[in-house]
């Protein structure tokens, strides 16, 4: 421990350490007069290209700027501590730009967590490459980092060493944003995912099979699951903890299944009757009758069979489930959280399958979607919702299409645990998710971060379909 301690004595005094490597120029090409000539935001850009986005060279490249420069050109340290943000900025890296402090209440002594330690050595002065220095805090980009160092710098009193420390996090630096992680597959169908810059690339901390091994990934942030076998992976290598999973993988069949969605809710009154064979809906069912595949989206699959002579055509290995038909008023979609609506879209038909169910198996339902304000929302929507959110306690995230008969009564019907994220929705699943899982609320500057990032997405969801698709109601 006193060696690391030497060193970095060493480098405040500008001594170069024994045994330390000599200083010597960038061996990336064209690298002469680049970082002393190029604008901060163009060297951060040269920086990214020549290292392949490899942060651990390009912060080592900027380090040994600093280290070597700090005491002859100060102004050039400062230049390089700025670029070394803007290469974050550049790259989407938000969580490396959040400071921890550790607050310490002598030159010797250290409080983390409540719990007191001893630094190893008496009256040094400590720095730490890629840290920030003042007389009384020392200040880390992350907890890993922090944890690194106190295995090395910090002795417990009473001799006994352990990682095992707490951090509190600086009003001032504290980053609401990029500490929820969305692993998704990055060619999958959920188009307000994965459109660069249209969803939750800005807040959420992506993960997918193709970054899950470069990123540095925190297994103490919650995950949201929009891809069962991503999750499953990073589990399994110990990147992220399954307690923290919200829509955990062995969870979300009972929603994407509609077989196992109507075993689920059984013959729920706000359920339209539904049985699984077609000799049962024959016996039990009043034509029309709809029978829906096993999995499937926008209504593909479905077809309606409006009377018995045609149940002979019927192929049952094709359809999941058989259900009576409902003359329906009105439709509506709403994300929910924890039991209660977080986002409601009311849903138009744009086509005659829409409308009424009619057309073949192989064309698709077409609506239309219009965001509603949930101070709107009528009571027997809200009592419906919080009772299936219940028989779905398992998946706190969670969707269901609902619908109104003519006759006046709520029907849910489908679930799904991984909806289609238009508008800001991806915005409020954020903001609730943090809160439940932090038990605190954003600070007001990530609140303000979402504001602007919830206006860009309306307005790019209005305008998406040549604008024939989404409106707000």
């Amino acid at each position: 421990m006193l060696k690391y301690l030497k060193l970095f004595e060493q480098f405040l005094n500008e001594k170069k350490p024994k045994g330390a490597p000599d200083f010597h120029h960038s061996d990336a090409p064209d690298a002469e007069g680049r970082f002393k000539d190029l604008s901060i935001k163009d060297l951060a850009a040269w920086l990214i290209k020549t290292r392949k986005k490899d942060v651990k060279k390009i912060s080592g490249s900027l380090t040994q700027q600093i280290v070597f420069n700090r005491k002859s050109d100060p102004k050039y340290a400062e230049k390089m501590e700025k670029t070394r943000k803007e290469v974050y900025k550049q790259l989407g890296r938000e969580d490396l730009l959040k400071e921890y402090v550790v607050e310490v209440k002598k030159p010797i002594d250290i409080t983390v967590g409540g719990k007191e330690y001893k630094l190893t050595k008496k009256g040094s002065k400590i720095t730490l490459t890629n840290t920030k220095l003042s007389a009384d805090k020392f200040i880390f980009r992350n907890e890993k980092e922090f944890k690194e160092w106190a295995d090395d710098q910090v002795e417990p009193i009473g001799g006994t060493q352990s990682s095992h420390f707490g951090i509190s996090e600086s009003k001032d630096s504290e980053n609401g944003l990029g500490k929820v992680y969305l692993a998704l597959r990055e060619d999958s169908g959920h188009r307000w995912w994965t459109y660069k810059g249209f969803a939750g690339d800005k807040f959420f901390t992506q993960v997918h099979e193709n970054n899950m091994n470069d990123i540095d990934i925190n297994p103490d942030y919650p995950v949201l699951t929009y891809h069962s076998d991503t999750v499953n992976k990073l589990i399994k290598a110990g990147k992220i903890k399954k307690e923290n999973v919200y829509n955990h993988p062995d969870h979300i069949s009972k929603s994407g299944s509609k077989e196992e969605f109507h075993k689920l809710v059984g013959e729920d009154e706000n359920i339209p009757k539904t049985v699984y064979s077609k000799n049962d809906a024959l016996e039990q069912l009043e034509f029309p009758i709809i029978a829906k595949p096993a999995e499937g989206h926008s209504g593909k699959g479905i077809q309606i069979i409006n009377k018995p002579d045609l149940m002979e055509d019927v192929d049952e290995k094709i359809f999941d489930t058989f259900s009576e038909y409902i003359d329906k008023e009105e439709e509506h979609r709403f994300i929910n959280f924890k039991g209660k609506p977080i986002f409601w879209m009311e849903r138009t038909p744009l086509n005659e399958k829409a409308k009424t169910g009619k057309g073949s198996a192989k064309s698709e339902m077409e609506f239309g979607y219009a965001k509603r304000s949930l101070s709107d929302l009528p009571e027997d929507y809200r009592k419906v919702l919080e009772r299936f959110c219940k028989i779905y306690e398992d998946l706190p995230y969670m969707c269901f299409d609902v619908m109104k008969g003519k006759n006046g009564k709520v029907y849910i019907i489908e679930s799904n645990a991984q909806p289609g994220v238009p508008f800001d929705s991806t915005v409020e699943a954020y903001k609730h998710i943090y809160e439940d899982f932090y038990k605190k609320p954003l600070n007001k500057e990530s609140l303000t971060k979402l504001e602007e990032y919830a206006k860009t997405l309306i307005e790019k969801t209005l305008k998406k379909d040549g604008g024939k698709r989404f409106s707000i109601k």
